[in-house]
């Protein structure tokens, strides 16, 4: 049997995201269909001296490039890196000051992310590379992408924009995230109260960690008027207790903020619901808006990032940041007769095609 060590960034259990998700998904799937043995690590340097008890190394996502490019040097016989690339620079021009917009322009994407770490590392707050410190950041990342045996992106726009911004010639096998249909599946049609049923019936739903990014505000005042039931779902973010309390106060009397809800629940909701809306500032995916489309929602999602490779023709469009943007697509999905998408999702995007995908990927660098 196979042995690989998957490695995520530091945070990837104690605070988890969309990539915490493709990791364990992916893990469970490759053992369970694949005979394949797998390892979690968060922590890189645990990895030292034990590339010999591994067949190979996956890495997901490369947020902690700053602090893992070490990793390089360990002596795997095969490395694949599922790349995740988000590009939030966008998102952090539009929120600061024209003076902070200045220095971000000069500085570039890469510029920043370099600055950024580097202040982190001297706050203590993260730890960096010596050869983080002598290429910066878009030079590690060259690095990383250069040296891997593959890389799996989540779709086509992501690899194009990898090459695009980092010129790398290395080889691309696009692994298109999932749901777990499985779980979809077993969901149970008895437990909400016919209060809820009448309560969530035809709202529109927001499912999600409430952060800036996500774009919750811009939700809030898009609907502001409008006489549509609207349910903010998820927990405010740890460190952006002003903009959850910005949303807070900034919500009308039809919207209502829900931090917890049972993932089986949830599917049951999401039958009830009309519209989805993700207005995020990126999305490599959109895991939830998979979820919600396949139990029937029209969904809503941001037009940044690689959406529409997957939403294409399936979904309604909006710019972040554009509450009328917003409020206008809003409109087109609740006045949009309800379609479900089930059999689109399964055929398309789950977990255990993803799998079998990252499988092939293994068996086409002639690792397996």
């Amino acid at each position: 049997m196979k042995k690989i060590a998957f490695l995520g960034r530091r945070s990837l259990l104690s605070d988890p995201g969309g990539d915490t998700v493709q990791l364990k998904k992916t893990k469970r799937y490759l053992e369970l269909n694949h005979n394949l043995e797998i390892d979690i690590f968060t922590d890189f340097h645990e990895l030292k001296n034990k590339s010999e008890q591994y067949d190979a190394l996956h890495i997901f996502g490369m947020v902690d490039v700053a602090e893992y490019i070490d990793v390089l040097k360990y002596g795997f016989s095969k490395i694949y890196l599922s790349s995740i690339y988000v590009d939030y620079f966008p998102f952090a021009k539009s929120n600061y000051n024209f003076f902070i917009k200045l220095i971000l322009n000069f500085l570039g994407r890469d510029g920043f992310e370099y600055i950024k770490n580097i202040m982190k590392f001297v706050l203590g707050k993260k730890k960096v590379s010596k050869q983080y410190i002598f290429r910066g950041h878009k030079g590690s990342i060259k690095k990383l992408l250069g040296s891997v045996d593959l890389i799996l992106p989540n779709s086509n726009s992501e690899a194009s924009r990898i090459f695009v911004d980092y010129k790398v010639k290395n080889k691309f096998y696009v692994v298109p995230n999932g749901i777990d249909i499985k779980i979809e599946k077993n969901s149970s049609k008895n437990i909400l109260t016919e209060d809820e049923i009448i309560k969530f019936k035809d709202c529109i739903l927001c499912v999600g960690r409430i952060e800036a990014r996500k774009g919750q505000l811009d939700l809030i005042n898009a609907v502001h008027g409008e006489p549509y039931k609207t349910f903010i779902i998820g927990k405010g973010a740890v460190n952006q207790p002003k903009y959850f309390n910005s949303c807070v106060q900034s919500a009308d009397s039809n919207v209502e903020f829900i931090d917890f809800m049972p993932q089986e629940k949830l599917f049951e909701i999401f039958k009830l619901a009309k519209v989805h809306v993700l207005p995020s500032w990126f999305e490599t995916t959109g895991l939830v808006s998979l979820e919600a489309m396949y139990f029937g929602c029209n969904i809503v999602v941001t037009k940044a990032g690689d959406t529409l490779d997957y939403f294409d023709g399936k979904a309604f469009f909006c710019e972040p940041g554009c509450s009328e943007s917003i409020n206008k697509s809003i409109k087109s999905a609740m006045n949009a007769n309800k379609e479900s998408q089930s059999t689109f999702i399964s055929e398309n995007f789950t977990w255990s095609l993803a799998a079998s995908k990252t499988y092939d990927a293994y068996l086409n660098s002639r690792f397996i």
